[in-house]
């Protein structure tokens, strides 16, 4: 936080901004297996190759790949190097929830309509509501949100929009808090570019 207030002659960040930063990043940092596993001084690095693949791939993350199975295929592509890729680009998320649609929270929204979609979430633990807003009686300061459908644990939503370009068509939000991992368009556009394109097409 240093490094950004010294561009603001070290004016003292707002105290709500702060305290939204720290809770972020103590979060960030208890969940991210990443740290440990591709951190500086890692210890897998003294390991061979195939070793540190069995604790990457077949043990930090083989719950990810078992509970997401429809996204992963580990029964397909568990010995492929396209999933040491993608592992890298897993980010740990945690997304404020807002019970109630009348009143808009900043920090539960995901994706409004229209919205570019830079990353794809898969839900740990919490809800995420889909669906659109409209105006009330056409009033431009009366926008509402109706919901449709809800993503619970072991759901992934974005993926479509992610590994297609697209625009969100919908409208997402945490109804509870929301723990998740993220992984990211370029992330996994370029993974799967590393890899055969026979290998694409089950995507």
């Amino acid at each position: 936080m240093t490094q950004i207030t010294r561009y603001r002659e070290n004016k003292e960040l707002p105290k709500s901004i702060k305290k939204h930063l720290i809770d972020y990043f103590d979060y960030y940092y208890k969940a991210n297996r990443n740290i440990v596993l591709f951190g500086d001084e890692s210890p897998l690095d003294a390991l061979p190759q195939y070793l540190t693949k069995a604790v990457t791939i077949g043990y930090a993350y083989d719950d990810l790949f078992s509970d997401f199975r429809k996204f992963f295929r580990p029964d397909l592509y568990l010995d492929c190097s396209l999933f040491e890729d993608l592992v890298r680009g897993l980010k740990p998320r945690f997304i404020e929830g807002n019970p109630t649609s009348e009143v808009q929270n900043v920090r539960s929204i995901i994706y409004k309509e229209a919205d570019e979609v830079q990353e794809m979430f898969f839900i740990n633990k919490g809800q995420i509501a889909v669906g659109y807003t409209y105006f009330l009686n056409n009033a431009v300061n009366q926008r509402r949100t109706h919901m449709t459908h809800i993503f619970g644990v072991k759901d992934f939503v974005g993926d479509h929009c992610v590994l297609f370009n697209l625009k969100s068509r919908f409208y997402y939000e945490a109804k509870t808090n929301v723990e998740c991992f993220s992984l990211d368009k370029y992330s996994l556009i370029t993974s799967l570019l590393k890899h055969p394109i026979s290998l694409l097409h089950e995507f």
